[in-house]
Formats: C-alpha cells, sequence, structure tokens
C-alpha cells in the first residue's frame, strides 16, 4: 500500500511538472493576421509589401489555403530580397513541408543574387527562421534579428 502510495505521487509529481514545462515552451495560439496588424501599427511591416496568395505560391511554392493562417510581405522591387513569412500550420506535422519550401526558395535566391546582388546575397545570408509549435517564421531584412525578436514576442505574448 506504501508503495503504491509512492508510485502515484511520483506519477502525479511527473505529470505536473510536464504541465508547466509544456506551458512555458508553448505559443499563444495567436493567428497570424493578428500580430500583422500589431507589427504594421509599429511600422515592422508596410502595407504596400503585403503579398497576395498568388505570389506566396509563384516564390516558394506554398498554397495558403493548405493552412490555418499566413502572412506573406515582400519587398517591391525587382532586386528586394526582404520578405516576412509567419506561417501556423494548425498541426506541426506541415511544419516539414514549409520548412522544406522555404530553405528551397532560400537557397534559389542564394544563387541568384551571389556574383552580382551582394547586399541582396547578405540578407538571404543573414535569414533570420524560427518554429515552435505549428509555427513557422522567416525574416529576410537587414534587421532581420530585431524583426524576428519582435514577431516572436507577439506570438508568445
Amino acid at each position: 500500500m506504501k508503495r503504491l502510495l509512492i508510485e502515484c505521487g511520483a506519477v502525479l509529481l511527473l505529470a505536473v511538472f510536464i504541465f508547466f514545462v509544456m506551458r512555458e515552451k508553448g505559443t499563444s495560439g495567436i493567428l497570424p493576421r493578428e500580430a500583422e496588424e500589431k507589427l504594421l501599427a509599429e511600422g515592422w511591416l508596410k502595407p504596400e509589401e503585403k503579398a497576395a496568395d498568388l505570389l506566396l505560391k509563384r516564390k516558394l511554392r506554398l498554397s495558403a489555403a493548405d493552412y490555418e493562417d499566413v502572412v506573406f510581405y515582400t519587398g517591391q522591387g525587382f532586386m528586394d530580397v526582404d520578405e516576412v513569412l509567419i506561417v501556423k500550420t494548425g498541426d506541426p506535422a506541415l511544419l516539414d513541408s514549409v520548412r522544406s519550401a522555404v530553405q528551397t526558395y532560400l537557397d534559389r535566391q542564394k544563387t541568384t543574387f551571389e556574383h552580382y546582388g551582394t547586399d541582396q546575397f547578405g540578407k538571404l545570408e543573414g535569414a533570420q527562421i524560427w518554429e515552435r509549435d505549428d509555427y513557422f517564421v522567416l525574416v529576410v531584412r537587414t534587421d532581420a534579428a530585431d524583426c524576428l525578436a519582435r514577431i516572436v514576442r507577439e506570438i508568445e505574448r
């Protein structure tokens, strides 16, 4: 009987520990478009750089319809590689497809800009990626680390 109580107590402590660990690492569950509103208001995103779902499909070969929510901003010029992509897949198993598409895209972009777009190539080399739960974020810009940190704070709030 005493042993059973000790085992039950140990299982209970383990369950409480797992609960707090998972709670600490989780995300808020907000949709990227909710984060987008704050990022626009603070000047991290520019309204004129919001990309249509068709451009997302053309550039990254991702379909916004396959995911719970997607926000995609891209530079306006032909030689502009600035981009912000925030995806909430709705299922962590879908992160692999997003990660693969983004890596393929970044590799193509690096090949394109490697020899003649040194500023743009530098931005691509400094691209910031973050994943957690069912979120994927890509930031390619001069201030990529700062922008990514702001996005992550919004998602994890």
